[in-house]
């Protein structure tokens, strides 16, 4: 209990200095009964001491909560003559009583006296009703906390005027003092900018991607409070590349291939996530395989879906999508190395290739010609088509072509002989049937078809090349429009 100071009445001639004088000393008494407001008992006990101490009047208080029966009521037949009773009551209920027995002069009370108990009492009751409110309030406001700390999210709740009123145990966990900081700078650009009714962030705090969400509330007219709930998403990441790990090793030990699509953009936090996970569904996504890895890149996991088909499926689903600055990448399970941490490198090789949208969504064919002005105007005729790798010889053709990484090839039909062509043929045979060969020869198609065991659905390409019919063949093969 907090000790309370006794009020000392200054006299001059031995009578209290009246009027100024007395109000000055009962205002100083009650200021240092308020010094305990906080602490219901402790504030009632002050209040006591206050009356108690009363240099002008003889007196003494017996106070509790309103309604409570603590103290007993006074015992009015055995008041003596000179002795008063006025009741500490209002709107809220009797709170006790005060009993003077005389003054400090022993003059009997006249009524400036009677009057000037009644409002002693008033105010007392007043004190004690706001006092009783405060701590209900404080009350409710304990409970609202243990509450909102079972909570699974944080919960971070800010004033109209930006002052934090309220932070979870949660919240202070997942922020710390340098995470508060960088979540209100975040929120800050949104006060009065009229986009406070609804707030969507993404944020990094250490190696924490955070996810926060805000509402704002008029509690009552003329005051609004704003709510965030905040979600620890490091967790979605972890479950991105756990799937990443297990699906590497399926296809190391079962053939199973996947791809690895990786999108970028830096000019809205969250922005890419929450994009691709509205596609979700129409791209044919499970739920675990599109998770956010860090607060700008997104990772989807395609799994029974050839390279070329993802690249078309994702350039049709994001030509109405706007999202300045788009990168992405694509690395299928062919081209990793299998490490103890798979999905950790998958993630950096899909980093390093990341391109510009326009660029990414290219097919890429690798060309096998000896010849080099061939290559040259192939490269000239597809520059907007396709991106174009040359290779050196029919193994590391079948490599890329094994890989999973391109889209087709071309084969140069007069520079290779019988047994490469086969071997070329069965590692394209092998890459499904969305992989696009074009061959290329100075002979006549039908020639070409008898010559090398082709058929007529086979794409031959005869020298010197007509631009036209090129461009025409990768851009029906691709649906590039």
């Amino acid at each position: 209990m907090a000790k309370t100071k006794k009020v000392s009445f200054k006299k001059t001639n031995g009578y209290l200095e009246e009027p100024a004088g007395l109000a000055a000393e009962y205002l100083r008494g009650l200021a240092v009964s308020l010094e305990s407001f906080g602490e219901f008992d402790s504030f009632l006990q002050a209040l006591k001491t206050f009356v108690a101490d009363d240099g002008y009047f003889s007196g003494e208080a017996a106070l509790a909560a309103a309604g409570s029966h603590e103290d007993s009521l006074p015992d009015f037949e055995g008041l003596k003559d000179d002795e008063t009773v006025i009741a500490v009551a209002g709107k809220a209920g009797n709170s006790g009583y005060l009993k003077y027995s005389n003054k400090s002069d022993k003059k009997p009370f006249g009524v400036q006296d009677l009057h000037l108990m009644s409002a002693i009492a008033g105010c007392l009751s007043s004190m004690i009703a706001q006092a009783e409110r405060f701590q209900r309030n404080q009350r409710a406001h304990s409970v609202l906390q243990f509450l909102i700390n079972q909570l699974p999210i944080g919960v971070l709740c800010y004033g109209h005027d930006g002052q934090l009123i309220l932070e979870s145990n949660l919240a202070k966990r997942m922020l710390g003092d340098a995470g508060l900081e960088a979540f209100q700078a975040q929120v800050a650009p949104t006060q009065g900018s009229g986009k406070e009714d609804r707030v969507q962030l993404h944020f990094e705090v250490g190696d924490k991607l955070i996810y926060a969400e805000g509402r704002a509330f008029k509690v009552e007219p003329g005051a609004s409070v704003r709510a965030f709930v905040l979600y620890d998403m490091s967790s979605s990441r972890t479950k991105l590349l756990n799937e990443l790990d297990r699906v590497a090793y399926m296809s190391e030990s079962r053939g199973a291939g996947a791809v690895l699509a990786l999108f970028e953009s830096r000019t809205a936090v969250g922005e890419t996530y929450r994009t691709m996970k509205r596609m979700s569904s129409e791209l044919g996504l499970e739920p675990g395989h599109i998770q956010p890895l860090d607060a700008y890149s997104c990772g989807c996991l395609f799994t029974e879906k050839s390279l070329s088909d993802i690249r078309f499926l994702l350039k049709v689903r994001l030509k109405e999508v706007a999202l300045d600055g788009l990168k992405v990448a694509f690395v299928p399970t062919q081209s990793l190395k299998v490490t103890e941490d798979p999905g950790e490198a998958w993630v950096r090789q899909a980093r390093k290739r990341l391109a510009p949208v326009a660029d990414a969504f290219l097919p890429e064919l690798v060309v096998m010609q000896d010849y080099g002005p061939v290559l040259e105007s192939l490269e000239l005729i597809l520059s907007d088509e396709c991106r174009l790798r040359p290779v050196k010889d029919r193994d590391e053709a079948i490599e890329w072509i094994q890989s999973g990484r391109i889209d087709g090839v071309f084969v140069g039909l007069d520079a290779i002989d019988y047994t490469d062509l086969e071997l070329v043929k069965a590692a394209i045979k092998m890459a499904g049937a969305g992989f696009a060969v074009f061959y290329t020869t100075f002979t006549r198609k039908k020639m070409a078809m008898r010559q090398y065991d082709l058929t007529e659905n086979d794409k031959i390409l005869e020298k010197p090349f007509d631009s036209d019919a090129i461009v025409e063949a990768v851009a029906l093969k691709f649906d590039l429009g």
